[in-house]
């Protein structure tokens, strides 16, 4: 399975999810490097603070904007989103399409469809929240299933 992890979140929880993750091996990318990290890796993580400016909703939108733009290239199987606001703001760049929800992944993590965009899994969860291992976790179970 492929994945894209949006981390729009500013906690200092998410960014040390996302350390952690980097440090075990996983591509980090600019917008324009996801093809190739997702061909190469299959997960790779967004790094698209040198291009998403504002703050706030603003910068959610902005970002929802940039990952708008990956999928629309990018085929994958599975977004994982940390923080709300990012999750919204990419709803909007999609043109605010139904999402599905499933179930729980681990406590605390949503799973829903998103087939409007395109993507099989949605994965959200707010950006304080998780052990820093959430990512692999989450790998894990998503290699096992991923919207059954």
């Amino acid at each position: 399975r492929t994945c894209l992890v949006v981390n729009g979140s500013l906690h200092e929880v998410s960014l040390g999810q996302a350390r952690h993750a980097v440090d075990q091996g996983w591509p980090a990318t600019p917008p324009e490097g996801v093809a190739e990290a997702i061909r190469s890796s299959g997960w790779a993580i967004l790094r698209a603070g040198e291009v998403v400016t504002g703050d706030g909703v603003e910068r959610a939108r902005n970002l929802g904007g940039v990952v708008c733009e990956i999928l629309k290239s990018v085929p994958l199987d599975a977004l994982v989103v940390f923080g709300g606001d990012t999750a919204a703001g990419i709803v909007h760049a999609l043109g605010n399409p139904p999402i599905y929800p499933v179930r729980e992944v681990v406590p605390g993590v949503a799973l829903s469809r998103l087939p409007a965009a395109g993507v099989e899994c949605l994965i959200t969860k707010a950006g304080g929240f998780g052990a820093a291992d959430i990512l692999s976790r989450l790998r894990e179970l998503l290699t096992k299933e991923c919207c059954e």
